[in-house]
């Protein structure tokens, strides 16, 4: 099916009339995918032709490395067989639903510059090329002067402790809420991750040092917590941060754009499951 432009609507027409659907995109073409089939009552399975920046749901799942062995036929052969792994999906405010990240800070600015200058034809030429993450490596470092400037305050429910409440002082790098095990395009953050738990997990990063060491993390292959274990990092069910001012937001590398007002709050919980066909 080639989608037209209002896929959630044409999805959920179609859908409910098909055991599976399966999408060839990044994971901000999935994200839509998970948006409409997550809030369904007859949910049907989703396959994915990982064929973003990314990658980072098919990374997770164990569905990249069967794409680079067998190709868009290994896939399908993995899609036919049917076997399915539950995915948590997680709702932020009320209106988006989202299976990989949410991100706030310098990931967000990324993505924000990203989505501006692929729009043009110079830069199409490039990402059709297959440069798309020399761009995004490009657009990484001009964004390292990047910062949250206002405080934060992060509200949220601990299964040992409760309610909790931390307060994050300005000027930090980053904030991250993700569901899957891998992220941007393979780094690992937890250890303790699980994709099916009913939990995501949140990860601050406070400064350039150690957002260097997150992303080269990957080349000693050790999750990003081995090396900064002191830092503020939790799991949980539902998250509150509220702060104020502008401030650079993105959901599966997608711009997301806070309500308008002085004072924003960023509400996030696990919403439901979805069953995603893996190897």
């Amino acid at each position: 099916t080639i989608t037209r432009p209002n896929l959630s609507g044409q999805l959920e027409e179609a859908a409910q009339h098909y055991e599976a659907v399966v999408v060839a995109g990044g994971d901000g073409s999935i994200s839509r995918v998970v948006d409409v089939v997550a809030g369904m009552k007859r949910k049907p399975k989703i396959g994915l032709i990982p064929a973003g920046t990314g990658n980072d749901l098919a990374r997770s799942l164990g569905i990249w490395p069967v794409y680079r062995k067998g190709g868009v036929a290994g896939l399908l052969r993995m899609i036919l067989r049917g076997r399915t792994a539950a995915v948590d999906v997680m709702q932020l405010n009320g209106n988006t639903l989202f299976a990989n990240y949410f991100g706030m800070g310098i990931d967000a600015r990324i993505a924000q510059d990203f989505d501006e200058v692929r729009k043009r034809p110079f830069y199409q030429t490039l990402c059709s090329y297959g440069l798309g993450k020399v761009l995004y490596g490009f657009l990484g470092l001009r964004a390292l002067t990047h910062r949250i400037r206002s405080p934060i305050t992060l509200r949220y429910k601990s299964r040992r402790w409760g309610e909790m409440e931390v307060v994050l002082p300005g000027n930090i790098c980053q904030v991250l809420v993700t569901g899957v095990k891998t992220y941007a395009g393979g780094m690992v953050l937890s250890s303790r991750n699980s994709m099916n738990d009913g939990r995501f997990e949140v990860t601050v990063i406070p400064g350039v040092r150690q957002w260097f060491t997150m992303h080269m993390s990957r080349v000693f292959r050790k999750p990003f917590d081995v090396f900064y274990p002191d830092l503020v990092h939790f799991q949980t069910d539902s998250l509150e941060m509220r702060f104020e001012g502008a401030a650079c937001c993105q959901v599966d590398g997608e711009v997301y754009a806070p309500q308008d007002g002085s004072e924003h709050c960023i509400a996030i919980k696990v919403y439901n499951r979805v069953e995603m066909l893996v190897p």
